[in-house]
């Protein structure tokens, strides 16, 4: 009983709210309301409707020409809106844009939607079919705490860690002299295990040169690819839904890829294939080594070392990212990250597993977890038909370069018969709807670049 009372009292209450928001927004639409002043500056920080308004007052080229350059979406302005006391910011999205609006307080999202899902709710133009705070925010909830706990733990490892190194007590007693440093041993004194989160030793080898070593030139092309893969991520993250002008600010003949930086975006995508021909040159010579003496077991124990390796730090990240960082963002625009949160309660065993690339087999790219984790369920796949690849060239040197040969070729012809089956195009601007899925997360599609840095 007291379940349902309490049930009713707050739709009532509800309801109440809801019809001093709709009293509110009336005062503010009426001209010879006493706060006229007020309303009118709010309306000057809220999203251009009049403009849109008589865009739609004859559909003719030009305006489907502005419609089709994305030119819809306005936010106002937020923090002159939050800076008029009385109102608030709101968000209203609607079938063709994303339009910021300044309302009375006694207004929010919640109360906003149920007049607009009563049919009740003052026009706001743009035919507004989700309300969204301005002040919208992901709570942190007990997952969020424990990430955050297991991070400042590991902080202060590390900083317990560097207080035991011997430099770092050196400094500490004053010793500067190199006949005063030998009062101070040079032993580690704490834990063996400890120091692996010391500062000191990581800052000395993450800063240290390899001498002699033959490799050492890959450096460079890690670094540069890298660069190439960031460069490409501040423009293609933004085609989700950051740009209010998609078209006209990137496509020819006024866009950035008109431009002679543009021209170096399409070429960003090779960068994860540079990745890919490292990982195969890299993972093969370990192999080729690790291998010697070690009848069979060293294939289970290499799948273990790789996937001990890599494993927890990646899910470290992941949930930093899915439980901790989401109380960073503010704004109606973060609500958008509420589809890959619960793609990551769904499909986040995925990533564990290295199948992310694959599962779901339908939508993979849309649906999956932690989305440019994609690289990763490759690259694993890539390295668990490797050894396969290593016991051809043991055996015989010739069966092991054929074998490549063979896997390189198979994807080379598949991805062929794909593009003309499925319409795969060079450009990002002209890509069949299909290709990401098909094409571009698929290990057998994606593979040539390994065997090439195998037999490498």
């Amino acid at each position: 009983m007291l379940r349902y009372l309490l049930l009713a009292a707050l739709t009532t209450q509800a309801t109440a709210d809801a019809g001093a928001c709709a009293a509110a927004l009336a005062d503010m639409a009426n001209p010879q309301s006493k706060n006229a002043a007020k309303n009118a500056l709010a309306t000057f920080t809220s999203a251009n409707m009049v403009a849109v308004g008589g865009a739609f007052a004859t559909i003719d080229g030009d305006t489907l020409a502005f419609l089709y350059k994305q030119h819809m979406s306005d936010f106002g302005d937020p923090d002159a809106c939050e800076s008029i006391q009385g109102f608030r910011y709101v968000g209203v999205q609607s079938p063709f844009g994303q339009f910021g609006y300044c309302v009375p307080r006694e207004c929010d999202a919640d109360n906003m939607n149920e007049l607009l899902k009563a049919g009740t709710l003052p026009s706001l133009g743009g035919q507004p079919t989700k309300v969204v705070s301005g002040r919208f925010r992901f709570r942190m909830g007990a997952g969020g705490g424990f990430m955050v706990a297991l991070f400042v733990i590991l902080v202060v490892a590390a900083l317990v860690a560097t207080a035991f190194e011997p430099s770092i007590v050196a400094h500490v007693k004053g010793i500067v002299s190199k006949e005063d440093a030998a009062l101070v041993t040079e032993v580690y004194r704490g834990p063996a295990w400890l120091r692996c989160f010391s500062l000191v030793k990581n800052y000395d080898q993450w800063l240290s040169r390899r001498e002699n070593n033959p490799l050492s030139c890959l450096d460079g092309v890690r670094v540069v690819s890298m660069l190439m893969v960031i460069h490409g991520h501040t423009l293609f993250v933004g085609l989700g839904g950051m740009y209010t002008n998609l078209v006209s600010a990137i496509a020819p003949p006024d866009g950035l890829v008109s431009t002679a930086w543009g021209q170096s975006l399409p070429s960003d995508e090779f960068a994860v294939d540079s990745f890919f021909w490292l990982s195969g040159l890299l993972a093969t010579r370990a192999l080729v080594k690790f291998a010697q003496g070690r009848g069979w077991k060293w294939i289970p124990q290499s799948y273990l070392f790789r996937y001990l390796r890599l494993t927890p730090l990646y899910f470290f990240v992941l949930l930093f990212w899915w439980k901790a960082l989401r109380v960073v963002g503010l704004g109606p625009q973060w609500l958008g990250q509420r589809g890959a949160y619960q793609r990551c309660k769904r499909y986040w065993w995925t990533n564990m597993l290295y199948v992310n690339n694959l599962v779901p087999f339908k939508d993979t790219f849309s649906e999956q977890c932690f989305g440019h984790a994609w690289y990763l369920g490759n690259d694993m796949q890539f390295f668990i038909i490797l050894p396969l690849f290593v016991v051809a060239y043991m055996y015989n040197r010739r069966a092991g370069y054929a074998s490549l040969f063979v896997g390189f070729w198979a994807s080379i012809i598949y991805s062929l018969w794909g593009a003309g089956h499925f319409g795969f195009s060079a450009s990002q601007l002209e890509q069949s709807p299909h290709q990401v899925d098909y094409y571009y997360v698929r290990p057998w599609t994606r593979i040539p670049p390994y065997p090439v840095g195998s037999a490498t």
